[in-house]
């Protein structure tokens, strides 16, 4: 049985289960709990998706991600390194157990770039207001969060890769271009605070799509 790398987000609980990427497996010698994490995942989705199984979650024989349909391909982050893994498993639907052999086998890649974009994001942060400004036409996406929540993430790019993967799903995902100002207090932030926004350049594209630029971020007191 083989696993197609995939990105999901709990509607109920906004968490990312998502696929394991560059270093993590490396990281952890333990593949037994890799796996029973995959398997905690999926019975997580079967919640999420009535009327499905286990064995909806799972595929045999060879698989080609170029060939499923445009809702079961992956949801893969532009620039980033993976692993995509195959196991054996089989799932007894009466019992709600699941066996494996514990075999596994893996292979690492990395997700292909966005064509670079010379723009030149600059932000500015002035009384309830974050002003983004560029000197080109190109697109990008801007966001402000807590200090707090953007420390969690090891780089500026998965801030953005998150942001843009939990919009698109929600269909909420706004491209802008040229100047534009990000009301603070329409955002709900707390007066006194300490937070992070950011731009980035992001072309949207079914083949070629993603971040086109390095994030540029200001620290700002509300």
């Amino acid at each position: 049985t083989y696993f197609a790398p995939a990105v999901f987000i709990d509607r109920e609980t906004d968490e990312k289960l998502t696929l394991i990427d560059g270093g993590m497996i490396a990281n952890n010698p333990i593949l037994a709990a890799y796996i029973e994490a995959r398997i905690s995942q999926i019975k997580k989705m079967i919640a999420m998706y009535p009327g499905s199984t286990f064995s909806s979650f799972l595929s045999k024989g060879s698989v080609d991600t170029d060939n499923l349909a445009a809702n079961q391909r992956p949801s893969l982050y532009d620039r980033t390194d993976y692993y995509v893994t195959a196991f054996d498993l089989s799932f007894d639907e009466a019992t709600g157990t699941a066996a494996y052999s514990g075999n596994i086998d893996k292979t690492a890649f990395r997700s292909l770039s966005a064509p670079a974009s010379k723009m030149n994001l600059q932000l500015v942060h002035k009384g309830d207001f974050v002003t983004v400004t560029t000197d080109m036409t190109d697109g990008y996406v801007c966001h402000v969060m807590s200090k707090d929540a953007w420390a969690e993430f090891a780089h500026p790019d998965d801030a953005a890769h998150l942001y843009v993967l939990t919009l698109t799903q929600y269909d909420k995902l706004v491209i802008h271009s040229g100047t534009y100002q990000m009301n603070l207090e329409d955002e709900g932030l707390v007066k006194g605070e300490k937070y992070v926004a950011y731009a980035v350049g992001y072309r949207d594209s079914a083949t070629d799509g993603g971040l086109t630029t390095d994030v540029k971020f200001i620290e700002f007191t509300y």
